[in-house]
């Protein structure tokens, strides 16, 4: 169980590392996830610039602490993607479309798939706390640590890239004339 905590470790710490760093790397890109947190209409518009400092702070915050005290940074991200989910669900059922600023710039609106998405990451981060509840202090290192922690970031890679991914796979279709 301490390699498939490992792994959920890498994975769910770079998700929250991707995603706070796509929302800050840029000249825009802060106040574009503000105004995209404001579209999606589930906080009041005064208090979605504190929402929007508290959520890139946070997200911050998981990967140290999956580091530091995983109990805590694992606890930490399920709340958040609770958050999260609980935010694209009220989104979606009040019609709008809200270009997903998860990881950036994104033109590719919320939908079902972040709904899905998050209910995946919530379902490892229980996963993990449960690893780091149940395991002993017996280390994960090695080869075998090497590939978790591989096998955590590749996992990782596919999140950040769900959006990029259904784009490619989704069928082509004619112009209309």
């Amino acid at each position: 169980m301490p390699y498939v905590t490992l792994a959920l470790r890498c994975l769910v710490g770079v998700v929250f590392l991707v995603s706070a760093s796509s929302k800050v790397a840029g000249r825009g890109r802060f106040a574009a996830f503000r105004a995209s947190v404001d579209a999606m209409g589930v906080l009041p518009a005064r208090r979605v610039p504190l929402a929007a400092r508290l959520v890139v702070g946070t997200e911050c915050a998981v990967p140290l602490l999956l580091v530091s005290a995983p109990s805590l940074g694992f606890a930490l991200a399920c709340g958040l993607l609770v958050a999260f989910t609980a935010g694209i669900a009220g989104t979606l059922r009040r019609g709008a479309a809200v270009p997903c600023r998860c990881f950036g710039a994104s033109a590719r609106p919320l939908g079902r798939a972040h709904v899905v998405r998050n209910a995946l990451l919530t379902c490892c981060t229980l996963t993990g706390e449960a690893g780091v509840l149940l395991s002993e202090s017996a280390g994960a290192g090695g080869a075998a640590g090497s590939a978790a922690l591989f096998a955590g970031a590749c996992c990782a890679g596919l999140v950040v890239l769900l959006d990029d991914l259904i784009d490619l796979f989704r069928p082509v279709r004619a112009p209309v004339r």
